[in-house]
């Protein structure tokens, strides 16, 4: 399987998607005005990595700021994994955020919320 990246522009994150580590990153912004478009390849990619997954997968976010169209696909794609992942091998979200901003903790935090059955580990960097 053919690994995803997708650099990082002013209002979209930078996205690497490594089916051999099973590791998923975000990390920027996420302020587009078409988030579907950007998140065609990714939920294609992610459809066909769930044909056989690693044992262990991250998914992990390095956020600064994001909208709710990008929010909105962002937890679907999370709870597609958690749900497809579930007797395949273990899922996790590694929601990292700057100690200052407390903005980013709190949307993590929320997330969490949401998708109650998804293991979030918080990470200060």
């Amino acid at each position: 399987m053919v690994d995803l990246v997708i650099e990082a522009t002013e209002y979209s994150p930078f996205v690497s998607l490594n089916s051999s580590t099973g590791i998923i990153e975000f990390s920027g912004y996420g302020k587009m005005s078409d988030a579907q478009e950007f998140f065609e390849p990714i939920h294609e990619w992610i459809k066909n990595y769930l044909i056989s997954p690693q044992p262990l997968t991250i998914w992990v976010c390095k956020l600064k700021g994001y909208n709710n169209r990008f929010g909105y696909w962002l937890r679907n794609l999370i709870d597609i994994l958690n749900r497809s992942l579930k007797d395949k091998g273990q899922f996790e979200v590694h929601w990292c955020y700057v100690e200052e901003d407390e903005n980013i903790l709190g949307v993590g935090e929320d997330l969490e919320d949401m998708l109650n059955n998804v293991k979030f580990k918080f990470i200060e960097y």
